[in-house]
Parts: structure tokens; C-alpha cells; sequence
């Protein structure tokens, strides 16, 4: 059994991500042990969450198309907290996409229903 996971990172480039890689080091840790609990071997895509902005589709049409093929086709997306206005991009997500009309931030709200 499989399991495939995009992470969303604010790093636009896989050189960017190998050196941040420590900042990312205890989400890696985290779904790794989670997969070998499930006894599910890992497949984790990277994704550049500038990749994902409509911006990107009027300069590289390939790399747009790419993020979004990888994010809708894996089986969960993560999006590591913490970076500013993409965490209110997220919570747009979850509203407007996802249909979560509550969903919101702990750090705005603590006590919302549908954390993300």
C-alpha cells in the first residue's frame, strides 16, 4: 500500500528546499512515522506554493499546471503553518474550495471548528 503526500512550502525552488530542509525537518519526521504506523510506504511531492498562484500561470504555464496536477492527485496535502499571508490564503481555501465556511486559524480564533 501507498500513500502520496504534497507539501505546500513557501520555497519556490528544490534548491531552496534542500537548504531549508531543517525547517521542514520535524514535519518529514512527523509523516514518516505516521506512514509506518498505517504500514504505508511515504511518496512526498513538493510543492512550491508560488507554484500554485495564478501569477505563475502567466510566467511558466508548466510549473502552474505541474503544482496543481501533483496537489490534486495526491491523497493528502499538507500545508506546514507559519508563513504569513499564505496562511490566509489556506484559510481561503478551506472556505471558498473546500466548502468549510467556519474554517479559520487558531491563532485568530481558538476556538473555530474547523482549524486549519
Amino acid at each position: 500500500m501507498f500513500a502520496s503526500g504534497g507539501t505546500v512550502g513557501q520555497n519556490c525552488n528544490v534548491w531552496e528546499v534542500y537548504w531549508a530542509s531543517d525547517s521542514y525537518l520535524s514535519v518529514l519526521k512527523a509523516l514518516l512515522h505516521a506512514s509506518v504506523a498505517c504500514r504505508k510506504k511515504l511518496f512526498i511531492d513538493w510543492v512550491p506554493a508560488c507554484d500554485l498562484e495564478n501569477s505563475t500561470a502567466e510566467q511558466n504555464l508548466e510549473a502552474h499546471a505541474t503544482a496543481w496536477t501533483l496537489s490534486k492527485g495526491a491523497d493528502g496535502v499538507l500545508v506546514p503553518g507559519g508563513f504569513g499571508d499564505r496562511g490566509i490564503a489556506v484559510i481561503e481555501f478551506a472556505r471558498f474550495v473546500l466548502g468549510l465556511k467556519d474554517a479559520n486559524s487558531t491563532e485568530f480564533d481558538p476556538s473555530t471548528k474547523n482549524p486549519v
